[in-house]
């Protein structure tokens, strides 16, 4: 135990679900390239700054944002997040893309570096049809049942694991929506099946 009583966390082999519930600790790391968000849990071993910031820097120059985001739910159940960009690669766009997958993932409020966003000024947006490519297998994921939602709002995040393959998936976005920035991978015929999301909690 430490002073405040917690118990102490072991960098190099963490607890993902106990530092992401952890106080004072960001919830996730976040990348986004062109409209692609991919989240991942955070844990202390991740680099911040120091020797780091020439690999930032070459992130941010390359088009590359990345960012640490800390999420809290207020006592009416609704979520919020705040956004500490390590990486601002196109900021403005970053910003936009992320402030459109908050809303979507049901948050109330984004709080960037200089501005804060009310994301439920305009009501609860209705539960689309959303979906995921998986980078390593292209088996294609979609979903739209209201357990599945409830799971994302739960969660505060679309599931991250193929469960096919146990690759990594990007965020969900809206079936309608074009493929992030570069396009999707060519379609073949594996890319044309589609599995139900898990409607409880998924392995991240």
């Amino acid at each position: 135990m430490n002073d405040m009583g917690e118990e102490p966390i072991d960098e190099f082999d963490p607890d993902l679900d106990a530092i992401a519930g952890a106080p004072g600790h960001p919830t996730f790391r976040v990348t986004v390239l062109g409209d692609q968000v991919t989240l991942n849990t955070w844990w202390p071993g991740l680099l911040s700054g120091g020797a780091a910031r020439a690999h930032f820097r070459a992130r941010r120059d390359d088009g590359v944002a990345i960012a640490d985001l800390r999420r809290w739910r207020n006592d009416d159940g609704t979520g919020e997040l705040s956004v500490e960009f390590l990486s601002g690669g196109d900021r403005e766009r970053a910003e936009l893309v992320l402030e459109d997958w908050a809303r979507l993932a049901g948050y109330s409020r984004a709080w960037f570096p200089h501005r804060m966003v009310d994301l439920a000024a305009d009501g609860a947006p209705p539960l689309p049809t959303v979906e995921a490519t998986c980078p390593t297998c292209w088996a294609r994921w979609d979903d739209e049942a209201p357990e599945f939602w409830d799971y994302v709002r739960d969660s505060g995040c679309f599931p991250r694991t193929c469960l096919l393959c146990g690759g990594e998936l990007p965020q969900w976005e809206l079936a309608e929506a074009e493929g992030p920035a570069g396009g999707r991978p060519p379609k073949r015929a594996a890319d044309n099946q589609t599995g139900r999301s898990p409607t409880t909690r998924s392995p991240t």
